[in-house]
């Protein structure tokens, strides 16, 4: 019970979905051995059960790596303040920021798709710290 999971949290990690519902509504979960293999292919090292601790230790310190773009909605140009906490080496680091208007429903799309993408992010360092996450099944 334990091995299986490591590998859900693995393949939530790889944004691999381990549960899925038919074409009737009726929730269906794959055995262990198809998410292994799926895990394989898009790039995680596991050939069996006992590979997924490393695979999800890799996984874990690259996105320990990785950088979240911050996105600060302004609703009716009000001021917004944001206090962000980042490494040290980052601390001395030029900032890159964007001011954007949005105008019109494909901006807000645009602006959805973002905000999807941050909570995904966000998510994702949340499992990797060990904690539930808000996207949890």
């Amino acid at each position: 019970m334990v091995a299986e999971k490591l590998l859900r949290r693995a393949a939530r990690l790889l944004n691999v979905q381990t549960v899925h519902y038919d074409g009737l509504g009726q929730r269906v979960e794959p055995p262990p051995e198809s998410i292994l293999r799926v895990l394989g292919m898009v790039g995680a090292h596991v050939d069996k059960m006992s590979d997924v601790a490393g695979a999800l230790r890799e996984r874990r310190q690259f996105l320990w790596q990785q950088a979240i773009d911050p996105v600060i909605v302004a609703w009716n140009g009000g001021p917004t303040c944001l206090n962000l906490r980042v490494p040290s080496q980052l601390a001395q680091a030029a900032v890159n920021y964007t001011v954007a208007q949005f105008f019109g429903g494909t901006s807000l799309l645009i602006a959805v798709s973002v905000a999807f993408d941050l909570v995904q992010k966000i998510d994702s360092h949340l499992v990797m710290r060990n904690y539930r996450g808000l996207l949890e099944t």
